[in-house]
């Protein structure tokens, strides 16, 4: 076992030998083997002892907190002291300049396409003209992108282009049962921002590990500026995916695989209840276990494998100092 998701509450993990044993409210317990787990996800409100923090730490599993709203809380950071010559370059081009615009662009520009291609092949599907007329204003943006002459220009495009975007939203939706009033978080306030605000967080976290396995540091990136707990490279490099999520949760939606019923409402906030969680979460590491084409590749790579080359080209591009050379993941 890899990977290992912790979703239901008043969970207690403690180290049990060379396991994790789980004590669940319910008097049930299970024991997990460490010795092939590499990463493990608590979402919610699961408590881990110290004995099991520091087995964690010295078995060198990537452990994330994620909140029950789906937001990123942090990470069991494990040091890393190596690729200084890297980071160095990493800190000297993406500190601003030309190198930082042109990392925005690229990221912006290809994340509009793919919300430019999600919508026009639904449009093909449905004969809808809204939804093509939308994704034909969002392939002149993704144009547009790469001539901004500043970062604000970058973000002002990609924020207009979100509003397009998520206005056409509620056109895919066929499922009555659910609804779409636009983009909400922290915390999501319906079943669908819910799913999204958590596939996105499953897919950033996917990211940042990558980006550690480089060699990066997560904290600097071009489009998000940096913030304390942030980590604004993953954060950029996400962008290119998100599209891949939205497609998922309608599709989850539409099948009527989720009903209204598996949400909970919590002071202001939907949260997927248990259950639903798992079965989100399961479609969301399957999604990532499907093979798509990758920029400068001959053959499909399963999404999970191309989001660690992605982040491999960047370094490679970093190490030598040369002309940016990352191409954005494009959907079908």
């Amino acid at each position: 076992m890899e990977r290992l998701y912790l979703t239901k509450p008043a969970l207690r993990v403690r180290k049990d030998g060379d396991c994790l044993l789980l004590e669940y409210a319910d008097g049930g317990k299970k024991r997990v083997p460490a010795s092939q787990l590499r990463r493990l996800t608590l979402v919610g409100t699961q408590a881990l002892t110290g004995a099991a923090l520091r087995f964690l730490i010295q078995e060198g599993v990537d452990t994330v907190f994620i909140s029950p709203h789906g937001r990123f809380l942090g990470r069991l950071f494990l040091d890393d002291t190596g690729h200084v010559e890297l980071r160095r370059q990493q800190y000297r081009l993406l500190g601003g300049g030309e190198w930082t615009l042109d990392m925005a662009r690229r990221i912006v520009g290809g994340k509009i396409d793919n919300q430019a291609r999600f919508l026009a092949a639904r449009a093909r599907k449905a004969n809808a003209p809204e939804l093509n007329a939308a994704g034909k204003r969002l392939r002149a943006l993704s144009g547009q992108c790469g001539k901004a002459r500043d970062l604000d220009t970058v973000r002002g495009i990609e924020g207009f282009a979100a509003r397009i975007y998520f206005n056409a939203f509620p056109l895919l939706l066929k499922n009555p049962d659910f609804s779409f009033q636009g983009r909400n978080r922290r915390p999501p306030r319906d079943p669908v921002n819910a799913m999204l605000s958590l596939g996105y967080t499953v897919f950033t976290n996917q990211v940042l590990a990558a980006v550690r396995e480089t060699g990066l540091d997560p904290a600097l990136g071009a489009l998000h500026e940096v913030k304390d707990g942030r980590p604004s490279l993953a954060c950029d490099l996400v962008e290119e995916y998100r599209p891949l999520i939205d497609r998922l949760t309608l599709t989850l939606t539409n099948r009527r695989l989720v009903r209204q019923e598996d949400f909970r409402r919590e002071d202001g906030a939907v949260l997927l209840a248990p259950a639903a969680m798992r079965l989100f979460i399961a479609a969301v590491e399957r999604l990532l276990d499907r093979s798509f084409p990758f920029p400068g590749c001959k053959e499909r790579l399963s999404l999970r494998y191309g989001m660690l080359r992605q982040a491999r080209e960047l370094a490679a591009s970093l190490k030598q100092g040369r002309k940016l050379a990352y191409e954005p993941f494009r959907m079908l």
